[in-house]
């Protein structure tokens, strides 16, 4: 991945500890942490709630409206973030347990409830944990 500029929120939402090297790649993960530890934003990241369906353009508007250096990268960068935000924090254990429950949802980033997650959802969130499981032992 090139390296990229480190982001900031536009406006103070919590306090967020600045990173000591300004010149280190901004990666996805770093980004998410932003984006969670300020609930303002998204506040079905930080509670890992099952997402909708399609939510890619309402995420992108909204990190788009909190992003300082948002503007400062290329159309193809900003997909891959974007792209690299989500599939992180849908990748994460945690995430998945929640898809996986029985009788789980999908929020909007908001954390409203706006559909039932189909079996089929709830059955890849298994696979994926098992062979989580498996390759652990």
């Amino acid at each position: 991945m090139k390296n990229l500029p480190i982001l900031t929120l536009k406006k103070k939402l919590a306090p967020v500890q600045k990173p000591a090297v300004q010149s280190k790649p901004t990666m996805p993960r770093e980004v998410h942490a932003l984006l969670c530890s300020n609930s303002d934003i998204a506040p079905a990241l930080g509670r890992y709630l099952p997402l909708a369906l399609r939510i890619q353009r309402d995420f992108r508007r909204r990190v788009h409206e909190a992003i300082v250096q948002w503007s400062t990268l290329n159309k193809e960068e900003r997909r891959r973030l974007e792209f690299g935000i989500l599939r992180y924090h849908t990748q994460r254990r945690v995430y998945l347990e929640a898809v996986a429950a029985p009788n789980s949802m999908r929020h909007d980033l908001d954390g409203n409830p706006v559909e039932p997650v189909s079996e089929e959802h709830r059955v890849y969130a298994r696979q994926k944990l098992k062979e989580r499981e498996d390759r652990k032992k």
